[in-house]
């Protein structure tokens, strides 16, 4: 992450999980999204380093490391082990899956939007879209899930998380998509 690992750290932070909540520790250092099952926890590992006071050689390697730790639940344990036999549990698919649907549920808020005059005229058929999009993630970018479910009925509300995906307003710089480095 370079340079970036407190602000991937703060961005985390701000996150949402279903059925998870969201705990802060040390300054920004880690963020932990956790419930009775499971845990998912990143933290700033060159600060961890430096608080258990590594030798410099150690605080060093690990700059830029942005740290992710996952307990599973049973349940998704038992996905791939019915007897949850760790020889079962340490490989490439099991890794693949529990870290694929832990990355791919963080959103990336944008720091500034692209959208102009000219990209609107090139989709004005869908400019109601477009309107409803943009509130809709103004909305999500105010209140949590649970208070968006009790604003919409069932169907609007997925229906708005579709469309959501569907338009892709252009969007200015933000974090890059967090990634696994092997």
């Amino acid at each position: 992450m370079g340079n970036n690992v407190g602000e991937y750290v703060q961005m985390l932070s701000k996150q949402k999980f279903p059925f998870k909540n969201t705990r802060i520790y040390n300054q920004d250092q880690t963020v932990e999204f956790y419930n009775k099952s499971s845990r998912i926890i990143l933290y700033d590992k060159q600060r961890q380093m430096q608080k258990e006071k590594a030798s410099s050689e150690i605080i060093e390697q690990s700059k830029g490391i942005l740290r992710l730790e996952i307990r599973p639940s049973v349940s998704d344990v038992k996905k791939f082990s019915v007897t949850k036999n760790a020889i079962e549990l340490l490989n490439k698919s099991f890794f693949e899956y529990m870290t694929g649907r832990v990355l791919n549920e963080f959103k990336y808020p944008s720091s500034e939007s692209l959208m102009d005059l000219s990209w609107l005229m090139e989709n004005r058929e869908n400019i109601s879209k477009i309107e409803t999009v943009l509130g809709f993630q103004l909305l999500q970018s105010i209140f949590d899930e649970p208070a968006l479910r009790q604003l919409y009925t069932p169907s609007t509300y997925a229906n708005r998380k579709n469309l959501a995906k569907k338009i892709a307003i252009p969007q200015g710089d933000c974090l890059d998509r967090l990634a696994i480095n092997s």
